[in-house]
């Protein structure tokens, strides 16, 4: 239940092309060089076009474009998002951590023996942008209109990705890291004795309270959101407590 809607997460970002395009993609890519426009609904319709043919990296530049142009635009910063996840990653790949936090599977594990150090470094430089650039996620909350319940959600599992990833990136940290993404508290010394460490478990933390800000506004209607905040609020009760000790 819970991989088929994490599944449906990834899915979603994808599927948000298929509005406002043709059946081909831009039905007038004839008419103009790809990305020669300055159209915001150009530019689009040309991403659109470069996922349907599995160009994600032309389709992210496209919809980078866009988004200088109109930041915080909850359409326009999801299409992003959604080029530069499936330019990064493989779906399993998000759909198992996923699946293993809402589980609550927290088994000592190395996260990166499946995950190549080249896609764990690519992938953390795309979701720290995504969610620390001006012109991404930070301008999405507090919109008015308030931003859609699925973008709620696929932005938590964002954060929760962007944490994860800066993590298993930092090579003091890695070892630390549970099969579900989740740095192993339990098993962390005295922050003091290693303050990179100390400053991982924060940022981490931040993300996940992130994620939880997201799931706020959609755990009533979604049972798999509120058990996935509950997880990260547990993850942020132990991070307080250890934070506070070593501090």
């Amino acid at each position: 239940m819970a991989k088929r809607l994490f599944r449906f997460v990834l899915c979603f970002l994808l599927a948000i092309f298929a509005s406002g395009c043709g059946e081909n993609g831009n039905i007038f890519s004839w008419t103009h060089r790809s990305g020669s426009s300055s159209s915001s609904d150009s530019l689009m319709s040309d991403a659109a076009s470069k996922m349907k043919k599995q160009e994600y990296a032309k389709a992210a530049d496209l919809l980078e474009r866009v988004v200088r142009e109109k930041p915080g635009d909850e359409a326009a910063v999801m299409k992003y998002a959604s080029a530069c996840i499936a330019d990064t990653l493989d779906s399993n790949i998000a759909s198992n951590i996923l699946t293993k936090i809402v589980n609550n599977n927290n088994d000592i594990s190395d996260l990166s023996s499946n995950i190549s150090d080249e896609t764990i470094n690519k992938a953390d430089k795309v979701f720290h942008k995504l969610v620390k650039d001006p012109d991404m996620f930070p301008l999405l909350f507090g919109a008015n209109p308030p931003i859609s319940a699925n973008t709620n959600f696929s932005a938590a599992t964002i954060y929760i990705m962007s944490g994860i990833f800066s993590a298993a990136n930092n090579p003091g940290i890695k070892q630390y890291i549970n099969a579900d993404g989740f740095i192993d508290i339990n098993r962390l010394s005295h922050p003091s004795d290693n303050p990179a460490v100390a400053s991982a478990v924060r940022d981490m933390k931040d993300k996940a309270l992130e994620a939880v800000n997201c799931l706020n506004n959609i755990e009533r209607q979604n049972l798999s959101a509120k058990k996935l905040k509950s997880r990260l609020e547990e993850f942020i009760r132990k991070s307080d407590s250890w934070l506070a000790d070593k501090e």
